[in-house]
């Protein structure tokens, strides 16, 4: 499925199984704004992608937003941070106040610490200065988040599982419709449909975690064999 298809999914729910709820937008770049926030929730329920990316630092700039150019990919969640080959260290700013007051005002450095806040995404403690830039990007492990639909490329395949792809559209025409729903029987029928987009979502989530197990235990067993 593709974009244009989705946006056809989007158009035809709203004609058709929402009746008289609306009205509902008509523009495409409206559509698919709502279609990106569906995709988005949908992959935060699924769990859908933890990797490995880098982040490219610059000289004195100590916050990297998750969605930003320096990133690989646009983060949803940051697990662990690398530079030089070690492992920094998770820091939340009032554990900095405490354990070196004055962190905010430091001379740019090697980084040694992180926090990551929703405002400004990953913060470096200390900003890197210009030999730590040369010594190259930081690794970053975590969750992220699929890549953003654009009207640029209408026809291009969705990078998502397939038997969560119906539901991008399903979920898009829920949050398009809701400030619109004022009647108990509208409501229930757009609770019905987040649920049954949700769902979906939760199922992947469950049969991706059954993969790990099954894929694990082989190598569980031969450690303890080896033991």
């Amino acid at each position: 499925m593709n974009l244009t298809k989705l946006i056809e999914r989007f158009r035809a729910l709203t004609a058709y199984d929402l009746d008289p709820i609306g009205p509902f937008p008509l523009e495409d770049d409206a559509i698919v704004d709502f279609l990106n926030e569906a995709q988005n929730e949908l992959a935060r329920r699924a769990k859908l992608w933890t990797d490995n990316g880098r982040c490219h630092l610059t000289v004195g700039k100590a916050a990297y937003p998750l969605t930003g150019p320096t990133f690989d990919c646009r983060y949803l969640r940051i697990d662990a941070v690398r530079y030089d080959g070690e492992e920094l260290r998770r820091a939340a700013p009032w554990e900095l106040d405490r354990r070196f007051p004055g962190w905010r005002r430091a001379e740019p450095g090697s980084p040694k610490s992180f926090h990551v806040t929703s405002a400004e995404g990953l913060v470096l403690v200390p900003a890197p200065s210009g030999s730590a830039v040369l010594n190259g990007p930081i690794e970053v492990s975590g969750a992220y988040l699929p890549p953003i639909l654009s009207l640029e490329e209408p026809t291009q395949e969705l990078d998502f599982p397939t038997e969560l792809q119906p539901h991008i559209a399903t979920l898009a025409v829920v949050i398009a419709a809701e400030p619109q729903a004022t009647e108990p029987s509208q409501r229930v029928r757009l609770d019905r449909m987040r649920a049954e987009a949700l769902g979906a979502a939760a199922r992947v989530r469950d049969a991706q975690e059954a993969e790990r197990v099954v894929f694990l235990k082989p190598a569980l067993g031969k450690s303890a064999l080896a033991v």
